[in-house]
């Protein structure tokens, strides 16, 4: 008995592998693609809550941080542009930017901004730089 569940275990196992493997495209298919339009619009900035005052300049001089002025972003195909900056948005609505932007007096800020999108057509984020961060709220017009 034993012998013939081995022998049909060697057999059946190539017929189960070549089920398998016709199931996927071969490596020169291409996959279809879509692009997430499920958030595409535009979307008017609402606020902006401050999550530090200050930053360290250096040398013991403090810096204040200014209130963020948000503008309108738009979103189409699944890539948001804010002025001339650009990310990414997944079809469960997260939302991804990273970005350089030139600091008064020189260098440059390296600046993040993480969030997502809910069914209302809200968006909540945290835009993270070096120096200060916000939580900012925009909503689909």
């Amino acid at each position: 008995m034993r012998k013939s569940a081995g022998l049909l275990c060697i057999v059946g196992f190539p017929g189960l592998f070549a089920c398998v493997q016709a199931g996927y495209p071969t490596t020169n298919a291409k996959a279809p693609t879509t692009a997430v339009t499920e958030f595409d619009g535009k979307y008017e900035f609402i606020s902006a809550t401050g999550l530090n005052e200050t930053w360290n300049i250096g040398g013991g001089l403090i810096g204040r941080c200014r209130g963020f002025k948000g503008t309108p972003l738009t979103i189409q195909n699944g890539q948001v542009r804010y002025f001339n900056r650009t990310g990414t948005v997944g079809p469960q609505g997260d939302l991804t930017m990273r970005y350089t932007a030139p600091r008064k007096g020189g260098g440059f800020d390296q600046r993040h901004v993480v969030g997502s999108i809910d069914n209302t057509g809200t968006i909540r984020a945290r835009r993270i730089t070096e120096l200060c961060s916000q939580d900012i709220i925009y909503r689909r017009t």
